[in-house]
């Protein structure tokens, strides 16, 4: 009974450590992959003099890039979402910047948002993917969930 006792307070300390709980940056990149497209997030790129924002005590920045796999998507718009504590619905992040506007994407080629800004609470978000297929007037739709920490 004491070793059970004492293997169990080990595992206590251990999890429950600051060190251990602390959110980390990513180590290596995220990269979820379908059929259609490769969604990537990875440490943002800043260069030296560029006035973008590199984050604070309440966002991390990140290099958010969704690449076409094959053929030619036309109208394609990316939103993204996060889900709150306590909220039955989700709210829209600062990525809406493809709305309103004809995107084509040939193969292989990729949207990039070098500059995506993501709460330090935020374990994880949706990217939402819709487009279109050439020569139909169909929609299509993908969604993806990145884990951020």
């Amino acid at each position: 009974m004491k070793k059970l006792f004492f293997a169990l307070m080990i595992i206590f300390a251990l999890t429950s450590s600051p060190y251990f709980s602390e959110a980390k940056s990513l180590k290596k990149p995220v990269v979820l992959d379908s059929d259609e497209w490769i969604v990537t997030l990875d440490e943002a790129r800043i260069e030296e003099g560029e006035q973008l924002y590199k984050g604070d005590s309440r966002a991390d920045v990140y290099l958010l890039k969704i690449a076409n796999k094959k053929g030619k998507k036309h109208n394609v718009t990316v939103h993204t979402f996060r889900k709150e504590q306590g909220k039955s619905y989700k709210f829209g992040m600062s990525l809406n910047d493809t709305e309103g506007r004809n995107i084509e994407i040939e193969d292989k080629e990729v949207i990039s948002f070098k500059n995506f800004p993501v709460g330090k609470e935020t374990e994880e978000f949706e990217v939402f993917i819709m487009w279109q297929e050439e020569g139909s007037g169909r929609f299509f739709k993908q969604d993806f969930l990145v884990p951020v920490r």
